[in-house]
């Protein structure tokens, strides 16, 4: 499915964006934040100057406008024509695998899906789309949801439209096939807080989303949104499934992709879309996939990935309620105890969302396991109740993190669609229920033995990854994947950008001074204007992640930019300084070991 805009409407729209502010959700279905609303332009800054403005300064204001739109057309088009041939690409190779479900069939479908889960997220229940959604983005969105209900928020979705969607990457790895849809969309997205009211908002929204769906190959491609009897025996399913997903007749999961596509992982950026770039190279990530599948034919790295993330989620569930046991299913019992520790000062997440999560490393170590480390980078607002109902916030805005979660199972170990993860014994399939005992209470496999299923054995920060890395540099890797400094992060000129951004925004005024040194800096680093109009929007709201390089050196240059983009206007406003204040403080703590997000 393809709706393309005709040209003078494309300009159109483009101009109302410019002209005219347009909001980015940081809530809605999957989190949201950072992928393609924006706003910014002339109705979102105001002038240094005084007085009122006349007919030639409102005409070359108008014609400024209109350039930067035919601008952003351009490159609006240039990417189209990238996307339409990623698009073909994609399309061929799913015909070829699936040919029995055309396409076109297909995205309706999915269409209607995303649809859905929208609306339940808005009704704060994922029931009645349990079934289509995977393990772990279940688990995302009902910890998002819970943490939401913590502390007073709703978020309420409607008029909700797809604008277009269209398959960008199809890929097969062992039996499974894995397809990612490019969702562009609008909304109105209304955000209402009750403890800290300030939070709160109503705007319309467009945002681009990436949904990967995961199949089974020998499933078909099937996508059955109205059957209401088991895929397998035929048995009659509830409207709603529970939290383990499976047919109470045969006992089969029915959300790992056998019988049909599932939805496995929701980001908000195409950056990862060179996953198998290089794939060819002795030694590249494919190459390392592609060898242990001779082992283990169903290993997928997007399953793993799913379960890193439901793990942030759950780890920061633990530092909300103080009760680090929920983790004692997958977690080796040394790292349990440090999260035991570490975990005192309960805090409360506004936001938790993933930005993408990827499978980074891959080795074998001496003690004959398997070794895997999975990069999650996610962005976090959080609270905390004082006393006499009161609460504050702790970050002055969105802010970004990266983890590496390490992972061992024994060599040899097979991937089945059982899993501690998906809350059923690995071993023997029975049931966990709402226990946090680390052993099956059925058939007493240990779930952190390795012998069954993936456990986590680390936790490591931006910093700790450098030394991880070194360590694992001897004859026993299997597989690098170059710096420590994730490409997921973007460049230090990108993230050095929209942090002087999110300086210059956060009093609310984006002023002449302040847009001419934004402009000389998009020059200078070769940053797409859309991409500029966007994250001043997000700046404007605070609503624009700010994150800092691993490195010290470099993090002392983004510090060094910040503060200069604060004095762009000559002056660094009480807001700035308070701002800025507050940011440097945080990323000093969480490098001390601190309040660790």
């Amino acid at each position: 499915m393809k709706r393309t805009l005709r040209p003078v409407e494309m300009l159109l729209s483009t101009l109302i964006l410019w002209l005219g502010p347009a909001a980015d959700a940081l809530a809605r279905a999957g989190g949201g934040g950072g992928g393609g609303g924006g706003g910014g332009g002339v109705g979102s800054y105001s002038s240094s100057g005084g007085g009122g403005m006349d007919g030639t300064v409102l005409v070359v204001i108008l014609l400024i406008g209109l350039l930067l739109a035919v601008i952003s057309l351009l490159m609006h088009w240039s990417r189209e024509q990238d996307k339409s041939v990623q698009a073909q690409k994609a399309r061929a190779r799913y015909a070829e695998r699936f040919p029995d479900v055309p396409l076109e069939d297909l995205l309706p479908r999915m269409e209607e899906l995303f649809l859905s889960v929208q609306k339940a997220w808005s009704d704060a229940g994922m029931a009645p789309v349990r079934r289509w959604l995977s393990d772990g983005v279940y688990q995302r969105f009902t910890v998002q949801l819970r943490m939401m209900r913590q502390v007073g928020a709703t978020n309420h979705l409607s008029q909700i439209r797809v604008l277009d969607m269209a398959p960008v990457a199809f890929t097969v790895s062992g039996r499974y096939a894995l397809l990612r849809i490019e969702f562009s969309c609008m909304m109105v997205d209304e955000m209402r807080c009750r403890t800290i009211p300030a939070f709160s908002y109503n705007d319309p929204s467009t945002f681009r989303e990436y949904w990967t769906f995961l199949c089974a190959t020998d499933a078909q491609g099937k996508l059955d949104l109205t059957a209401d009897a088991c895929p397998s025996c035929g048995a009659p399913l509830p409207s709603s499934i529970g939290e383990v997903c499976r047919c109470e007749s045969c006992g089969n999961l029915l959300n790992t992709g056998a019988f049909g596509w599932v939805l496995t992982e929701i980001s908000q950026n195409d950056r990862d879309e060179g996953r198998d770039k290089g794939s060819a190279k002795v030694g590249g990530l494919a190459d390392q996939i592609r060898r242990l599948q001779q082992e283990d034919p169903d290993f997928l790295p997007a399953q793993l990935e799913d379960r890193a993330s439901n793990i942030l989620m759950q780890l920061q569930w633990a530092r909300t309620t103080g009760a680090p046991g929920v983790l004692a299913r997958f977690t080796e019992p040394q790292l349990l105890k440090r999260l035991e520790e570490e975990i005192d000062d309960r805090v409360y997440f506004f936001r938790l969302y993933t930005e993408s999560v990827r499978l980074m490393e891959l080795l074998e170590t001496k003690t004959g396991e398997i070794e895997a480390a999975v990069s999650v980078t996610y962005n976090y607002l959080r609270f905390q109740k004082q006393g006499k109902g009161e609460w504050d916030a702790l970050e002055p805005n969105v802010l970004q993190r990266q983890r590496f979660f390490v992972f061992r199972r024994r060599k040899g170990v097979k991937t089945g669609s059982k899993s501690v993860y998906a809350l059923v014994c690995p071993a023997c399939g029975g049931p966990l229920g709402d226990t946090v005992d680390p052993s099956c209470q059925y058939c007493g496999v240990s779930f952190t033995s390795g012998e069954h299923d993936w456990r986590l054995v680390d936790i490591l920060s931006e910093h700790q990854i450098h030394v991880y890395q070194a360590r694992i540099s001897g004859k026993n890797k299997i597989l690098t994947t170059g710096g420590a400094d994730s490409a997921d992060l973007g460049s230090v000129s990108e993230i050095a950008f929209r942090n002087s951004l999110a300086v210059m925004g956060c009093d609310g005024i984006f002023n002449d001074a302040e847009r001419a040194y934004t402009m000389k800096l998009a020059k200078q680093w070769k940053i797409p204007q859309d991409h500029v109009e966007e994250w001043i929007g997000l700046a404007l709201r605070r609503r624009l992640p700010v994150t800092f390089p691993a490195r010290d050196h470099l993090r002392k240059r983004v510090v060094a930019l910040m503060y200069e983009a604060a004095m762009a206007d000559g002056v660094i406003s009480p807001e700035e300084q308070a701002f800025l204040d507050s940011l440097i403080s945080s990323s000093a703590d969480q490098d001390a070991g601190a309040g660790e997000p």
